[in-house]
Order: structure tokens, then C-alpha cells, then sequence
């Protein structure tokens, strides 16, 4: 039915996220309760980073809601409901609060806030989707982009609107089921501080070098089983036939 997301950016590069997720239950898609999958990594350069990801609450109907959380190839999965418990059919309405660090891109005369708002693995279609960011410190808002569809899509079905250190986006059509609305907000540099060179060339440089030594590690052992099994033997005598 309804997907509203606020994302508050503060000066480190860390957003606060609030969602609120309107749902009607009918007994098909929606038995136990929803569950929300949002990616924890992203391109950076020639490599990606990981984000921190900390989860603060989850209410169903204002209440405290049961949830689990699991994260596997970098994403994280949240379950919402009781695997007992089935959901009378009727509207539900869920919230989530949590916090994600390094969600800040870096360009040359501007830096970027590139957020996926809902998500594109729902199984079901949204009615109406709306993202409101904030900067910090009501920054200019430089420019503003908004992508609609399923995953590669680059619709623009969505309004946007801008205030002092503000912009919203609403879809102005429903989303089918496994499409989202992604939302970027261009503001001026110097607002966050930038990572440094290398972060900005490889991404997270721990994990960047790790690659990169295990691939010369691979290399090395198989150029040293190659030289020391894999070269064919000498020719022997050639006799003619």
C-alpha cells in the first residue's frame, strides 16, 4: 500500500533512517508478518565498502514487533512477525528505525547521497512510495535524480520536490512487485570529509588489499607448481623413421 522513508544525513556520512510500511494482509503474500532486505555494500572506485549497519527498532501498529535479523552476501534481512502467529487479514502499518555509516558519494565539485529508499525485492506492488532526505546543517541541495522500476530500470515516475537542506520524492504511479525508487541528492563538498585517496580509489583498503594479495599469493603458487611439474620433459633423441 504505502512506503514512506526519511532519511536524515548528519556530517560523517551516517544516515538515520525511519520507515514507515503500510501493508494489507490478506492471508496470500502476507501471512506472518513482512521482511525488509536492504544492501549493506556499494561501489566505490575500483572496489566497494561495507557499510555499519545497526538496527534500533521495529514497531507493528505502534507496538514493539518480534524480528529477526541475519546478513549474508552483504545484505542485511530483517524478518518481522512471529512464525506462530498468524495475522487476521486487515491493514498493518510497521516502522523501522536503524542507522547506516559511509552512504556519501565523492565527485569532483560535488558530493552525493545515492539511496535505494525501498528496496526492489518486494513481492508485492506499492501503491505509493514517498523518500524525504535532510542534510545536515540545511545544506544546499544542488541537484536532485529519482530512478523507478526494478532492478537497471531508470524510469522517472516520481515528483520531486526541494526546501533549505531538503528534498522529497513521490511516485506519481505504483510500483510493481520487485521495483523500488531510488532517490540522489547532490549537495556542496567540504559538508562531509572526503575519504582519503586510497579509500576513494579502492574502496575499503583493508579489503582491497586483501584481494589483492591473496590474487599474488594465487599467482605465485601457480607459477611455482607450474615451473616445477608442469614444464614438459626434454625431447629425447630424434630418430628418423
Amino acid at each position: 500500500r504505502f512506503f514512506r522513508s526519511e532519511i536524515a544525513l548528519d556530517d560523517t556520512g551516517a544516515i538515520d533512517v525511519t520507515e514507515t510500511i503500510q501493508v494489507a494482509a490478506r492471508g496470500d503474500e502476507i501471512r506472518r508478518g513482512i521482511f525488509r532486505v536492504i544492501p549493506l555494500t556499494r561501489t566505490m572506485g575500483l572496489g566497494r565498502v561495507r557499510a555499519d549497519f545497526d538496527l534500533k527498532s521495529v514497531t507493528q501498529n505502534g507496538a514493539p514487533a518480534t524480528y529477526s535479523v541475519t546478513v549474508e552476501e552483504g545484505k542485511a534481512q530483517i524478518r518481522i512477525g512471529d512464525a506462530n502467529v498468524y495475522l487476521e487479514p486487515g491493514v498493518y502499518t510497521y516502522r523501522l528505525v536503524y542507522r547506516m555509516t559511509k552512504q556519501v558519494g565523492f565527485f569532483d565539485t560535488y558530493d552525493e547521497l545515492y539511496w535505494n529508499a525501498t528496496g526492489d525485492e518486494w513481492a508485492f506492488p506499492i501503491d505509493t512510495a514517498q523518500a524525504i532526505v535532510t542534510l545536515p546543517d540545511s545544506a544546499e541541495v544542488i541537484s536532485t535524480s529519482v530512478y523507478t522500476g526494478g532492478f537497471g530500470d531508470s524510469d522517472h515516475d516520481a515528483t520531486v520536490s526541494t526546501g533549505p537542506g531538503e528534498a522529497t520524492f513521490t511516485t506519481t504511479r505504483p510500483l510493481p512487485a520487485q521495483a523500488g525508487m531510488t532517490v540522489a541528492v547532490a549537495f556542496p563538498k567540504g559538508i562531509v570529509p572526503a575519504p582519503s585517496a586510497l579509500a576513494r580509489l579502492l574502496g575499503d583498503p583493508l579489503t582491497a588489499i586483501i584481494c589483492i594479495v591473496g590474487m599474488l599469493a594465487t599467482l605465485a603458487y601457480f607459477l611455482y607448481a607450474w615451473n616445477k611439474v608442469g614444464r614438459d620433459p626434454p625431447l629425447g633423441p630424434i630418430i628418423p623413421v
